[in-house]
């Protein structure tokens, strides 16, 4: 075992892979966007409740997640990290909303600031 897999053993025991963000799930239904997170759990919001979808981005990267998928309506907040496993599936849903805005879901991905980007807003 090399020095680099003994370190990730010592401070990430039990995580299989050296990306943190894949350890979160989200999974898309007809109807629902469900989450499940390493620590607080599972969260669901359904489509029909959507309000907005934005992505901020921050400076934390590489070493930290610099880019989230925030996921609101009636009063929920889904945060979704990049990298998550099931995000492109999620992205496939999100993007057949009337109006999403692709444009902005490439700036968010190439961006390093701390910045928000709106996506989508229920009209």
């Amino acid at each position: 075992m090399g020095l680099f897999s003994q370190l990730k053993d010592k401070f990430f025991p039990g995580q299989s892979s050296l990306d943190p963000e894949s350890n979160w799930t989200v999974t898309v239904t007809d109807t629902s966007i469900n989450t499940t997170e390493p620590k607080n759990g599972s969260h669901s919001l359904l489509i029909s409740e959507l309000e907005d979808v934005l992505i901020a981005t921050n400076d934390s990267g590489p070493i930290g997640i610099d880019l989230w998928w925030i996921l609101r309506g009636n009063g929920k907040v889904i945060l979704v990290p990049g990298g998550a496993t099931g995000e492109k599936e999620m992205l496939n849903t999100l993007q057949k909303l009337s109006g999403f805005n692709n444009t902005e879901v490439i700036r968010a991905m190439g961006s390093t600031d701390n910045a928000e980007f709106l996506l989508w807003k229920k009209s």
